[in-house]
């Protein structure tokens, strides 16, 4: 298989003309096609094959620089561990619009080339590398190469069939090309405003003008046009800087589109990201990679009364960003069920990662916020299992059709067609609906003796408590009560 490699590159290669000069002894000829200096068994005029007088070649005397011998259309060294050379007796001047393109086939693993190239014949700029054994010619690009040089080529264990000097493909319009910055086009997490630098060329001929947009505000623009970007590699430039608020912490994208002004342009778009590396949003499903050092994007938002949650992160350690920093919550996690629609709760004294509990929440108010450098090692919501029925997790929004869920009042109910929850909550699967049409219930196993709210608490600020006797009751001891429609158990 034939292929193409860029091996070179000290800058942007324009392709911007179609008649380029070759100056061999100095005298000029003016090329259409391309300048071959190898072609099969034939070299051309100005080169020779053999050792070179300006540069010397590294290995001994016995595997020192070797003559070549013609086979089959190509050139090739005096056995696989000889180095053989082909070097310009004269200059040759290369333009900007050409590619210095060599077509090589490596004989063993250990296989390499080095070209050179002199402005004086003793200074010289070397591009070497190792191809191995291919098992057809392979062209090896060399560009951005510009100027009246000496060329001197050595391989090792390397077939040669030809040397080229390209010239452009034939473009008679503006061809646009954007190069964008060596670390990519994702900002990251950053607390400043941060700048990107993006170049435009043109590599085809004649001049080209170009206009810039961006489709989110976020992302500033340093100008919306480029003029006279002329075909001489040069190139002109423009920044897009991502204008960080520190109110809006969730990623960030934006397309930005650089599109010629003249007929027939093709406009060239690409996106480019802001913000942390990974984001739990319950209102929408995202993905990330697990690891350490994460900076996290959370938005969770609490419900006074009732809730669940389920987090890649420990939610413990975040308490007041989930619920308010007024907020009274108590956890509490799942302890078992009778399959007769009775499930109870026991007190969590640690909310842990990856694992569903039922939150209640007084004063609630969630923000969204940003968690830095922690280690995330779920991105899939965990589950804790007891008799038939699963407490389930999820880190994305779902339908809830045929699944139980808690509302904030504390009902345990089935999901229609239409029910859904968000992400980053939890929800009960294989619950069995108690005879007669009775809703589910939760029993807590709670103590009055517990710091923060207690079933006592919970009884004593609402207007709806009874015991089992249907007598309502104001003050919570000991027994068995239900209160706004489940029951609740006092130890």
């Amino acid at each position: 298989m034939k292929k193409k490699k860029n091996v070179f590159s000290m800058g942007f290669l324009g392709k911007f003309v179609l008649i380029v000069a070759l100056f061999v002894g100095g005298g000029s000829i003016a090329w259409a096609d391309d300048i071959v200096i190898v072609n099969g068994n034939a070299i051309a005029d100005g080169w020779s094959n053999g050792g070179a007088d300006a540069k010397s070649c590294t290995q001994s005397s016995s595997k020192g620089v070797a003559f070549l011998t013609t086979t089959n259309g190509q050139l090739t060294a005096q056995g696989n561990y000889s180095w053989h050379s082909i070097n310009s007796s004269n200059t040759i001047t290369i333009s900007s619009a050409q590619t210095i393109v060599l077509k090589l086939k490596g004989n063993t693993s250990s296989a390499k080339y080095e070209f050179s190239y002199s402005t004086d014949n003793s200074t010289f700029q070397n591009v070497q590398q190792t191809i191995g054994s291919t098992s057809d010619f392979v062209e090896y690009e060399i560009k951005n190469i510009t100027g009246n040089y000496y060329l001197y080529l050595w391989t090792y264990a390397i077939n040669i069939q030809s040397i080229q000097i390209k010239n452009p493909s034939g473009s008679t319009t503006p061809t646009l090309n954007v190069t964008h910055p060596q670390d990519g086009d994702a900002f990251g997490y950053v607390t400043t405003n941060t700048t990107k630098t993006y170049s435009v060329t043109n590599e085809g001929v004649g001049s080209m003008n170009v206009t810039i947009s961006s489709n989110n505000d976020a992302f500033i623009l340093s100008t919306n046009s480029l003029t006279d970007i002329t075909n001489d590699g040069t190139g002109k430039t423009f920044d897009v800087t991502f204008n960080y608020d520190s109110n809006v912490l969730e990623p960030q994208k934006a397309i930005i589109t650089v599109t010629p002004t003249f007929e027939g342009g093709v406009a060239h778009s690409f996106e480019i990201s802001a913000g942390p590396d990974a984001e739990f949003n319950e209102d929408k499903a995202t993905t990330w990679t697990t690891g350490s050092g994460k900076n996290v994007y959370v938005k969770y938002t609490a419900n006074n009364g009732w809730n669940t949650i389920c987090l890649p992160i420990a939610p413990n350690g975040y308490k007041t960003q989930l619920f308010g920093s007024g907020a009274t919550v108590k956890a509490y996690a799942l302890n078992s069920y009778d399959n007769n629609g009775t499930l109870t709760f026991e007190n969590a004294s640690y909310m842990g990662a990856r694992t569903p509990y039922l939150v209640y929440v007084e004063n609630a108010a969630s923000r969204p916020f940003v968690v830095e450098n922690v280690y995330v090692g779920y991105t899939t919501g965990g589950n804790v299992s007891k008799g038939n029925t699963t407490f389930q997790g999820t880190f994305a929004p779902m339908s809830m059709e045929g699944k139980y869920g808690v509302t904030s009042s504390g009902q345990v109910m089935q999901g229609t067609a239409t029910a859904d929850i968000k992400g980053y909550r939890a929800y009960f699967t294989g619950i069995t609906p108690p005879a007669g049409g009775a809703r589910p219930t939760i029993v807590f196993e709670d103590d009055e003796d517990t710091q923060g709210l207690s079933a006592v608490m919970w009884m004593e600020n609402t207007k709806d408590a009874y015991n089992l006797q249907g007598q309502k009751v104001e003050k919570g001891r000991k027994g068995i009560y239900i209160v706004n429609g489940r029951k609740v158990v006092i130890k």
